[in-house]
């Protein structure tokens, strides 16, 4: 044993936050309960270092011990830690002791959004309807949609059509961004063109529609950075495909709307910037006139 370990050991919050690093429940069990009896501050400072360890070592056997019989408060879990360990014994326990389902993070990821738990893990369809039947709502009634996203927004970003369908079947509102999400994600390394073909010929979306909204433009921010054929290019390989399909469908290479940081730059000079030289020479196809765009009802 280290002297980190040994100095861990020696406070019950401690020896909760070390037994969680390594995966042993016998010593949270014995720092929680060395914690209760030696006062309630302590008490809440064990099971909130508990909880967050348990969450990070992705440990379900400590978490339940946590949630069922060390009684740690409800606020100290977020969906995003309960997305991590999707366990549905773990979340109708949760659920049972006052959790609410429609709560959104504090923060999550570089532009700070607030997700739910249904946000999370909206590309399983079996959580989906679980969730769904224990008390998701599709709609949460929040009008900050930059910072508190759709649901069809977060469905478009890493989900499945079938699930879109059905959640759009169910009343969930759309959100400006999901075609650019969905665009970003077919030019990645695991390209997803179901939803990109799906939103643009299906649902309607519009392939020149500008990315950002109000909130973004009136800050000036580099969020505003044009249509969905920006983030087809933003990586130095790959993107054939979807670059191909957005130009069929009538997308514009030289409309890049707000970007601060390449005033007036067109997608060709992007591309070529990025290094990526397998959606430049799509574009050189377009320019060429060898790419035939289709008509909106054929």
């Amino acid at each position: 044993m280290d002297r980190g370990e040994l100095k861990r050991r020696s406070h019950p919050a401690g020896l909760v936050a070390n037994g969680c690093i390594r995966n042993s429940l016998e010593d949270v069990r014995h720092g929680i309960n060395w914690a209760a009896e030696t006062s309630p501050e302590v008490l809440t400072e064990a099971l909130k270092r508990g909880i967050s360890g348990a969450f990070q070592a992705e440990n379900e056997e400590i978490v339940m011990y946590l949630v069922t019989e060390a009684n740690v408060p409800m606020e100290e879990i977020n969906p995003y830690q309960l997305s991590i360990i999707q366990s549905l014994s773990l979340w109708e326990a949760v659920i049972q002791r006052g959790w609410d389902i429609n709560q959104r993070t504090k923060s999550h990821g570089g532009l700070c959004l607030r997700l739910r738990l249904i946000d999370f893990v909206c590309y399983k369809k079996d959580l989906v309807e679980w969730l769904l039947e224990h008390g998701a709502t599709v709609d949460d009634g929040e009008k900050d949609t930059v910072k508190c996203p759709p649901l069809l927004q977060s469905e478009a970003a890493r989900g499945l059509v079938s699930i879109y369908k059905r959640l759009q079947e169910l009343g969930a509102p759309h959100g400006k961004r999901e075609l650019h999400l969905a665009v970003e994600r077919a030019s990645g390394p695991r390209p997803y063109m179901e939803m990109v073909r799906f939103l643009v010929d299906e649902v309607g979306r519009d392939v020149n529609e500008l990315d950002g909204d109000e909130y973004f433009n009136d800050r000036d921010s580099a969020i505003s950075v044009g249509p969905p054929l920006w983030w087809a290019v933003q990586k130095s390989e790959g993107g054939e495909e979807v670059v191909r399909f957005l130009l069929e469908r009538g997308a514009d290479p030289y409309l890049v709307g707000a970007n601060p940081d390449l005033p007036g730059h067109d997608l060709f000079t992007i591309a070529e910037r990025q290094g990526n030289e397998g959606a430049l020479a799509v574009l050189q196809e377009w320019k060429d006139g060898k790419i035939v765009v289709q008509k909106k009802d054929s």
